[in-house]
């Protein structure tokens, strides 16, 4: 494999690695920020912004100090849940503000692959980051059950407008099926359900067909997406602002044209 293949797809498992960590941390940008700095011993090592650009794979070349930051963050976690709360008050000093001891208590640890009882480190994050270190614990996409609502519901809604364009609903099938040839039938089918209206994708099928949905969706743009970055898209700024876990509000499904 080129290094730049091996970079591209090890900056898309980071994404699912941030996404698997911070929403099952059930932690906001602020507190996982507040939670490196603490770990770390030092401000401004990670912002709100970054942690929002690493769960959607748009950060491309991060600073050296960010993976500095989250290794402060995996270790204050394991020292706290570990150790406990006293040796990482004596270790890292009093908790930040923004967090509660329970929310410490509730947050995860990355663990070592090589090592499962220590934490992943500074050079294990940057290992996973340039595509040298699989996390096996770590699925390749997150998705939440309301947000594989909302992404059906945006997928059937974006091909809906864009076979309207090519001609209709069997016309734009055809001309997809041509750009894709190699396109599962029983995939094609399911996605012609899905833009009548007939069928949604569960959270599993989001995350195994997503490299081949963002396949299809980049044949409605002109600047293609890898699939971390179409499910960002797809799922609204709910993700991007990261107020919380990665959970949307359930939007009503959009009222498609019979066929």
């Amino acid at each position: 494999m080129e290094s730049t293949e091996r970079h591209d797809q090890g900056r898309l498992h980071f994404a699912a690695v941030m996404n698997f960590w911070v929403s099952r941390s059930n932690l906001s940008h602020s507190q996982v920020a507040a939670i490196a700095a603490w770990g770390a011993g030092e401000d401004s090592l990670l912002h709100t912004s970054q942690v929002s650009k690493l769960r959607n794979a748009v950060m491309a070349t991060p600073f050296l100090k960010l993976f500095e930051g989250l290794e402060g963050m995996n270790s204050a976690v394991w020292t706290w849940q570990l150790q406990g709360p006293d040796a990482a008050r004596e270790q890292f000093g009093p908790l930040p503000r923004v967090v509660a001891p329970a929310e410490m208590d509730g947050a995860i640890w990355l663990a070592d692959p090589r090592s499962p009882a220590r934490p992943l480190g500074f050079c294990g994050l940057l290992e996973v980051f340039v595509g040298r270190l699989t996390l096996p614990y770590v699925a390749s996409l997150q998705v939440s059950p309301s947000e594989a609502q909302v992404a059906s519901d945006a997928i059937g809604e974006r091909l809906d407008q864009w076979l309207s364009q090519q001609g209709g609903t069997r016309e734009g099938f055809r001309r997809l099926q041509a750009a894709l040839p190699d396109s599962p039938a029983p995939e094609m089918a399911r996605l012609r359900q899905l833009v009548i209206g007939s069928a949604a994708y569960q959270a599993d099928e989001i995350a195994d067909l997503m490299p081949w949905l963002a396949e299809v969706l980049n044949l409605t743009v002109d600047q293609p997406l890898n699939p971390a970055q179409w499910l960002a898209e797809l799922v609204g700024p709910e993700r991007m602002r990261g107020t919380g876990p990665a959970e949307v509000r359930r939007r009503p499904a959009p009222r498609r044209r019979g066929r």
